[in-house]
C-alpha cells in the first residue's frame, strides 16, 4: 500500500566505512521511521533532499525481516488523483503545491481548493487576477473563512467592472467581520501580515511579480481603473473597502 512521508537523511558521507552511505531514513506519520536504500528509489538520489515529501511502498527485507521502504520517489511527481486525496497533498510545501498547480488545468483548481492552506489560496487568488484567468470557475469554490471569500468575490470583480461597486460593499462587510474575529485573537494579526503594505497609502505598483503583490496591488489589477482616482472621486465602497484594509493595517 502506497504511503506518503518525509525524507528524515538520505546518503551523505560515512565516517566509519570512508564511503557515501547509500540509504536512508523516512518520517511518517504515527509510525517509526523508515529505512530505504539507493537500489529503490525511483528518482535522482540528489533530489532526496531532508524534508521533501515522497511516496513509497513498504515491504520486508528478507535478510533481515526489517520492515523497509521501496519505489521511493518525490510526491509531486507522483499520480495527481493520489496526490490531491486528503492526508497526501498536505506533506508537499507551498512551493511544491505551487508549482504542481502552475501545471493544471483552471478548473483542476477547483480539486485542489479543499487542501490549500491560506497562503497558497491567496497565492493562487493573486496568481488568477494576473493572469486573466476565467474567473467563473471562483463562483463553484467553497470557502469558510471570510477574508479569503472578500478575495475571492474582488477577483470575481475583474471580468464583471459592472457590478463592481455592490461587490466592494460584500468584501467590505466580509473583511471587517473577519478583523473583529481576528483582533482578539493571538497570533491571528500575523497571519496575512505579508500581503499587507506596509505603508497605509492607497498608491500601489502592479508591475512587480505578483507573488510579491500586497492586496491593495490585488484591488488594484481586479479593479481596472485607478483606485487612487477612483477613491479621490468619491467612490464610496471602495473607499469603504480601502478603509477596512487601512485598519487591519493599523492593528499591525
Amino acid at each position: 500500500m502506497k504511503e506518503v512521508g518525509k525524507i528524515k537523511w538520505f546518503g551523505g558521507y560515512n565516517p566509519n566505512s570512508g564511503k557515501l552511505n547509500d540509504y536512508g531514513y523516512i518520517i511518517r506519520k504515527n509510525k517509526p521511521d523508515l529505512y530505504f536504500n539507493r537500489s529503490h528509489i525511483r528518482c535522482k538520489a540528489k533530489e532526496l533532499t531532508k524534508g521533501k515529501a515522497v511516496s513509497f511502498e513498504t515491504g520486508i527485507n528478507f535478510k533481515n525481516n526489517m520492515e523497509q521502504g521501496f519505489k521511493v520517489k518525490l510526491l509531486e511527481n507522483d499520480d495527481k488523483e493520489f496526490i490531491f486525496k486528503e492526508e497526501v497533498f498536505q506533506y508537499l510545501s507551498s512551493e511544491e503545491k505551487m508549482k504542481l498547480e502552475a501545471d493544471y488545468e483552471e478548473n483542476s483548481i477547483i480539486s485542489l481548493w479543499q487542501y490549500m492552506d491560506l497562503t497558497l489560496k491567496i497565492r493562487l487568488l493573486f496568481k488568477i487576477s494576473a493572469e486573466n484567468m476565467d474567473t467563473s470557475i471562483l463562483e463553484k469554490l467553497q470557502e469558510e473563512n471570510k477574508f479569503i471569500r472578500a478575495l475571492i468575490i474582488i477577483a470575481w470583480i475583474k471580468n464583471n467592472q459592472d457590478k463592481k461597486d455592490i461587490t466592494y460593499e460584500k468584501a467590505e462587510v466580509l473583511l471587517s467581520v473577519y478583523l473583529k474575529e481576528i483582533s482578539n485573537k493571538e497570533g491571528k494579526l500575523e497571519e496575512l501580515k505579508s500581503i499587507f503594505p506596509k505603508n497605509r497609502e492607497y498608491k500601489v505598483d502592479i508591475k512587480r511579480d505578483w507573488m510579491r503583490w500586497t492586496i491593495l496591488e490585488f484591488l488594484q489589477n481586479c479593479n481596472n481603473t485607478n483606485i487612487a482616482v477612483d477613491i479621490e472621486d468619491g467612490n464610496k465602497e471602495l473607499i469603504n473597502l480601502v478603509t477596512c484594509i487601512n485598519e487591519y493595517i493599523k492593528m499591525l
